[in-house]
């Protein structure tokens, strides 16, 4: 699934594409994604211009300029691309512009709402702060750690933690730190929680100057995948590229969760 910092890739190129173009029609060619019938959801969009586009978490936000706004999640294998893709199953035609929904696995989703009103979408009412923005301090992480019960790799998944980390760049903050994915929470120390909180701004960084990851589904508006380069996800049987340790793979909340069992005691 496409995590923060492949979102916000999406999202900035979106920003430099369709900002300003107006919706001139929707195809829908499987209607799976949308929360309302096929032809409330091109009355509530054709006809609107495209005033702003942002990230929330996972979630991509077009603000229209009646006041309303699309949000859209990519889920496991959505893709938002202008060239027509694989497993093609809605297009936004954008004056004279074709921007395509391709969703392999058919489990994207999209909602109209009015500006701010995320009642109906749970993750996106409930969801902690940016992991990148000011909201996030590390007062803030190690408050909520010593409160939150389970394992810390599940604990930075929670969307209502923190927002926008998933499995991938869960594993490789876990890495970063030196702090091993099963550890209990309330039981890190200061130090610890200190580290995970440097980790997550390194990780996430070095992430989105690389335009995201290698692998999976996911690709940037352009058709092109990422060149982030993880140490330790998906990457089990391997040496660790610190102390050459093998990776190995466990499963925590019914994720595969790989580190070095040597780093990350």
């Amino acid at each position: 699934m496409p995590e923060l910092p492949e979102v916000e890739t999406i999202k900035r190129g979106l920003e430099s594409v369709i900002v300003g173009k107006t919706i001139t029609d929707i195809e829908v060619l499987d209607s799976y994604m949308l929360n309302v019938p096929v032809e409330e959801f091109r009355n509530k969009l054709v006809g609107k211009r495209i005033e702003k586009v942002r990230r929330r978490g996972k979630y991509l936000i077009w603000e229209l300029d009646d006041g309303s706004e699309l949000v859209v999640h990519l889920r496991m294998t959505g893709q938002l691309r202008l060239d027509e893709g694989d497993y093609l199953r809605l297009i936004f035609h954008l004056n004279g512009t074709k921007l395509y929904f391709c969703d392999l696995r058919r489990m994207g989703e999209m909602w109209v709402v009015p500006k701010g009103r995320y009642e109906g979408i749970e993750g996106l009412a409930t969801m902690g702060p940016e992991p990148l923005g000011e909201g996030f301090t590390l007062a803030y992480l190690m408050d909520v750690l010593k409160k939150k019960g389970g394992k810390i790799k599940a604990v930075l998944m929670d969307q209502s933690v923190v927002a926008g980390i998933g499995n991938i760049y869960a594993s490789e903050i876990l890495f970063e730190a030196g702090v091993h994915p099963e550890r209990p929470a309330k039981s890190l120390t200061e130090k610890e929680i200190e580290d995970i909180y440097k980790a997550i701004k390194k990780v996430l960084n070095e992430a989105l100057e690389a335009g995201g990851e290698t692998f999976s589904n996911y690709v940037n508006i352009y058709g092109e995948v990422g060149n982030y380069q993880p140490r330790v996800y998906k990457r089990e049987g391997e040496k660790c590229p610190r102390c050459g340790e093998i990776i190995i793979n466990t499963t925590i909340g019914g994720r595969s969760s790989y580190f070095c069992p040597n780093c990350q005691r």
